[in-house]
């Protein structure tokens, strides 16, 4: 199935402009050129739905019909010729100044700018303070009018060599009257067919990203690995192994799932809501907490079965998670859920093994070892005394699968985020970087997750008179 495009326009008309039909998935620019009244800040407004159009515009499958104005523009940022400005102060623009600076200085402007009254500033400057404040929250897409037109040489290489950097993970559209936005690596369409009254009569292009980009892959390249999780089945029919219909049930919730999930995360993004983003983490720790539980062969009694280890998974997940965005990752706002979702996602998954895996050894060893455990508490032995050697198995057994991985990252395979990127056109060493950044978090939350589960329900098998209390497991026989 072909993945859909990020950025569509269809049969989009205002007034005298169109219709103007387009697809450009992430990592593409469109450089519309043409002649000063031909339509194209109308198109750019229309695009940006500050003008009422016909047609429609789509982002990620979601139409701007179907989305908040707000959280629309949000995502689809535009940038006006002529900049607007409400306050008079330049600094008391911008959402977060320390994190403009570095940009305003690569397009040679000081921190001293935030302090400029808006009256003073010249046209070059304030096309560039306005290019870089609407790149905080994080758009989607941006919509460019003519961002160089006032500027000399110098700022206006600087400007272009800026967008071909934003051009990772976003769309751009670029207006203007000449070809001057060639060394963003936009594609040029020229508005050539143009009404008598020189206003743009259609334009129609699919613009693929820069790069060589994701290749697409079609209903039957799915089938066929979908036919080796059937040869699966078949073997366990085979040799009788009894999983069969659990691993066919799992590739069908697999499928679903992601489906679904594909379909959220585009709302997600496009919302950009501290409350969804919490919402939709929120879920998905309540789940892994389900699937904690469906592993474990010796349970805990009551809610402690559920709750424990989805309580450690959410300690750990979300706190390396949040320490993330805030610390190094940086995004802005920082829960924007393009980039907190897949972080919690990944973190999550692991510590939801290392968890599980951590829980199932301590139970079933205490249950095992029971005689030699209360042989140490009637010696006189703590608690953690007689436990500590089933709780470091039960820790190695929950950390050892990360450690193994770790250890054979780069030379025995290449790990899933880092091959996907690549696939999809990133630099090998940019994926290198966060593959890195990646494998670390995980193996903090991981570790985290798994002390924390398997402490708690150390504390919980006993008590405060320090006996061992196997009748708080699900399934203890006395």
């Amino acid at each position: 199935m072909s993945r859909e495009p990020t950025f569509v326009a269809t049969a989009l008309r205002v007034r005298d402009v169109g219709p103007v039909s387009f697809e450009l998935r992430a990592g593409a620019c469109l450089a519309v050129l043409g002649p000063s009244g031909s339509g194209k800040t109308t198109l750019l407004r229309a695009l940006a739905d500050l003008d009422p159009s016909d047609g429609d515009a789509q982002l990620d499958g979601v139409s701007r019909g179907a989305m908040p104005a707000p959280a629309w523009r949000r995502a689809v940022r535009y940038v006006a010729a002529e900049s607007g400005w409400w306050e008079d102060r330049v600094r008391d623009h911008f959402a977060d100044w320390g994190r403009a600076v570095p940009l305003l200085e690569r397009l040679g402007l000081t921190a001293e700018a935030g302090d400029w009254p808006v009256a003073r500033l010249s046209s070059g400057e304030r096309q560039r303070l306005a290019f870089v404040r609407a790149l905080a929250p994080d758009p989607r897409v941006l919509l460019l009018d003519e961002p160089t037109r006032s500027l000399d040489p110098a700022a206006a290489a600087a400007v272009e060599a800026m967008v071909g950097e934003l051009l990772h993970g976003r769309c751009v559209v670029w207006v203007t009257p000449r070809r001057g936005a060639g060394r963003t690596g936009c594609a040029p369409v020229v508005a050539a067919r143009r009404r008598r009254c020189g206003m743009i009569a259609s334009i129609t292009a699919v613009v693929p990203p820069m790069g060589d980009g994701p290749i697409d892959l079609s209903v039957a390249d799915l089938a066929i690995g979908a036919a080796l999780v059937v040869a699966n089945a078949v073997l366990s029919l085979v040799l009788d192994l009894g999983i069969a219909r659990r691993l066919l049930v799992s590739a069908a919730r697999l499928v679903v799932q992601l489906v679904a999930v594909g379909y959220v995360l585009g709302l997600l993004f496009a919302a950009s809501s501290a409350g969804w983003t919490a919402l939709a983490a929120t879920v998905m720790v309540l789940f892994a907490g389900q699937e904690v539980l469906a592993r474990q062969e010796r349970r805990l009694a009551g809610l402690w079965a559920y709750g424990l280890g989805t309580g450690a998974m959410f300690v750990a997940s979300v706190l390396v998670t949040v320490f993330t965005l805030t610390v190094q990752v940086q995004p802005e706002p920082w829960y924007a859920a393009r980039y907190s979702i897949p972080l919690l996602g990944m973190i999550l998954g692991n510590a939801m093994t290392g968890v599980g895996l951590g829980l199932n050894a301590l139970t079933a060893r205490l249950h095992d070892q029971r005689a030699a455990v209360e042989a140490q508490l009637s010696l006189g032995a703590t608690r953690t005394e007689a436990t500590r050697r089933i709780v470091r198995a039960a820790l190695r057994t929950a950390l050892i699968p990360l450690v193994n991985r770790m250890a054979a990252t780069g030379v025995v395979f290449l790990p899933g985020m880092m091959t996907g990127q690549i696939l999809a056109g990133a630099d090998p060493s940019v994926a290198i970087e966060y593959q890195m950044l990646i494998t670390f978090l995980i193996a903090g939350g991981t570790a985290l997750g798994a002390v924390t589960a398997v402490l708690a329900a150390m504390r919980r098998l006993t008590d405060d008179r320090h006996r061992l209390r196997l009748d708080r497991l699900a399934d203890h026989e006395v």
